[in-house]
């Protein structure tokens, strides 16, 4: 379906326990933003396991139990992100610093290559993992997703986790808001795995050829899932939430008709569904090549949710104050 003018501004629709880290919090400052020398903070961060991180914004007390590190400040809302594949943590910060500069603690969660093709043995442990964190400090107030790529079938990991684990719907329902960047079509692995994996031509028509292979003959360790979380990312209801997708129309890992029929659904059952599209970006590079954009966009989703309390602190103000100096 050829989305005619999907890329103007904007558009509304309407209306298993974690090991514990073996090492003390250390503190970091976020450089990939620029930011004046006056508003520079220091953020704290703490490995829960190989593929969850916690950072926030203040150090934890020493003497904080990991699993209930949420329990210190739940007046603070959460944002949880799912990057990309391979993503450094360079990049990750880049898009952490738009919720830590308005109040937010943030939980990141990654899935490996090995993980995302085996999923019982790796992406399933994963979520079951930080749906187990979330469950362990379930009074934080309100919760935000960020979800890029291949982070979108994390996302339907995690909602599948939380069918089993919270039959309540006790952090669901807390759920204000979700953005999809660039979330990849499962149909389009054989696409999207090899340019997350190498730079060379051969190399990634190699792993075009496995991950093609690997989806016909792994039905029932690895297929199945894939299906069953794409179920979930469609039709788990997350009741008053809001959510913004972020992609482009020339991007081959994801598929505008999908997004449309996403949205489409969560539409009809009462969320309110925005979208911005470009023409010609790259996957999971619209904040490297549309800034302004980017920055507006999701400023503007925080405004409407009401999570944007300090917009003098948002990264795109901050760049536009360091320019000005």
């Amino acid at each position: 379906m050829a989305l005619r003018g999907c890329y103007t501004l904007y558009r509304h629709l309407s209306p298993t326990a974690i090991p514990l880290p073996t090492t003390a919090a250390r503190t970091f400052s976020p450089t990939a933003i620029p930011l004046p020398t006056s508003a520079a903070r220091t953020f704290s961060t703490v490995r829960l396991s190989d593929n969850i991180s916690l950072l926030t914004v203040s150090p934890l007390p020493r003497a904080t139990p990991v699993q209930h590190a949420l329990r210190q400040a739940p007046d603070r809302p959460l944002a949880l992100m799912l990057p990309w594949l391979g993503a450094s943590q360079k990049g990750v910060n880049k898009y952490a610093e738009f919720y830590l500069s308005q109040g937010f603690n943030v939980l990141v969660g990654t899935v490996t290559p090995r993980q995302l093709l085996l999923p019982e043995g790796g992406a399933q442990v994963s979520a079951q993992q930080l749906v187990d964190f979330l469950l362990s400090n379930e009074d934080v107030s309100e919760y935000l997703v960020h979800a890029f790529s291949i982070g979108a079938y994390f996302w339907g990991e995690i909602l599948g986790q939380m069918t089993r684990m919270d039959p309540g719907r006790s952090v669901s329902r807390k759920i204000t808001g979700v953005v999809f960047d660039s979330p990849a079509d499962l149909e389009q692995i054989p696409v999207g795995l090899p340019l997350a994996m190498s730079d060379r031509p051969l190399v990634q028509k190699t792993i075009a050829a496995f991950a093609r292979l690997h989806l016909r003959w792994m039905e029932q360790r690895a297929t199945r899932h894939y299906r069953e979380s794409r179920r979930h990312f469609f039709e788990y209801p997350l009741d008053s939430a809001s959510l913004l997708f972020l992609w482009a129309q020339n991007d081959p890992v994801t598929s505008c008709d999908s997004i449309m029929d996403c949205g489409a659904r969560h539409e009809a059952r009462g969320n309110k569904v925005f979208y911005k599209c470009w023409a010609d970006s790259k996957h999971v590079r619209h904040l490297m090549q549309h800034p302004s954009d980017y920055h507006a966009a999701v400023a503007d989703f925080l405004r409407r949710l009401g999570h944007l309390r300090h917009p003098e602190r948002f990264p795109a103000h901050q760049a536009r104050a360091a320019v000005r100096q």
